[in-house]
């Protein structure tokens, strides 16, 4: 007799392969994700150790520099303080609470619990202000703003924060002039102690934008390579809405920069008693908001819960505190 194989059996085997083919994809993936989520951590761990070094010599820790596409020179992104817009032209503000100017002043001052809400950058959506810091330098297209002295009464308002007269630009005006170079030594400078830079570059953690094989965005802000400058449909954590071509954009930052397993800058912020702390978006490329599938963000920047399909990115993020544990 002829022995051969059902239909039925044969679909059976089939089905078999597909799911042992897919638990293998499934086991892989989780794999290359853990390996890549111990990579960020280690990386973390190694800059963390630089910055302690440093502020060991110096006596206090290295200012974060502001992360280029969350500036404060115009044209801004969109920040909201609870549901309101603030300005994204005009000279900004800081140095005094809200109470000490006049309301068509305030949106142009930027306070630290103010929510990044620009959906032209999803992955730093509903960051916190002060949470928005990078290691080197704020460059010139990024940082301007007017720091005004607090009044002598706490509840006094400052009738125009414009006059230079009363606040001249020499004590009061904050410009920077600093260029991506100045940025690379800036990091270089903050990890030169110990090991890091050497452990880093075997990570592949720094790397530096070639300028002369890209094109700038976003006001020469950051670096979108050649590859990454063409419209994608696609949704990932480093890319932004480029308001220069209307098309959406990988990116680096421009100079010498830190980036996780992911190849996704690392944000580099202070508490308010000087802590240090480095987070990483993990795997999802977004630091607070997903999307989620359908691609749009219908979450306040400023909301608890998450509305629509939106998901919470916090709960992925590799986050490191000095004197604290990997989160």
């Amino acid at each position: 007799m002829r022995h051969a194989f059902t239909l039925i059996e044969v679909l059976v085997v089939i089905t078999i392969i597909s799911l042992l083919t897919g638990m293998m994809i499934i086991g892989s993936s989780a794999m290359m994700k853990n390996a890549k989520s111990q990579k960020t951590s280690a990386i973390l761990t190694i800059v963390l150790q630089g910055l302690e070094l440093q502020r060991m010599e110096r006596g206090g820790a290295l200012a974060p520099a502001e992360h280029p596409l969350a500036g404060s020179a115009e044209p801004r992104f969109i920040f909201t303080r609870g549901a309101t817009a603030l300005a994204t032209a005009g000279l900004a503000l800081t140095g005094v609470p809200a109470v000490n100017l006049p309301a068509a002043f305030q949106p142009r001052l930027m306070l630290p619990d103010d929510r990044f809400a620009d959906p032209r950058v999803p992955a730093l959506f509903g960051v916190r202000r002060s949470d928005l810091g990078v290691l080197g330098a704020s460059l010139k297209e990024v940082q301007k703003y007017r720091r005004l002295p607090l009044p002598s009464v706490a509840t006094a308002v400052i009738a125009n924060p414009d006059d230079i007269v009363a606040y001249p630009n020499l004590d009061c005006l904050v410009s920077s002039l600093a260029t991506p170079g100045d940025s690379s030594q800036a990091v270089q400078f903050a990890l030169n102690r110990g090991n890091a830079l050497t452990e880093l570059q075997k990570l592949g953690a720094l790397s530096e934008a070639d300028e002369s094989k890209g094109v700038s965005g976003a006001g020469g802000r950051v670096w979108i390579p050649p590859e990454a400058a063409g419209a994608s449909s696609a949704w990932k954590g480093s890319t932004f809405t480029n308001p220069d071509t209307s098309s959406r954009s990988g990116y680096r930052l421009r100079g010498i920069a830190i980036y996780d397993a992911w190849g996704r800058e690392i944000l580099y912020s202070l508490t308010g008693n000087g802590v240090i702390c480095l987070t990483s978006s993990g795997p999802d490329g977004f630091f607070r908001v997903n999307p989620g599938h359908n691609a749009t963000i219908e979450t306040a920047a400023d909301a608890t819960t998450f509305s629509g399909d939106d998901l919470d990115a916090g709960h992925d993020n590799v986050q490191l505190v000095a004197g604290g544990d990997l989160k």
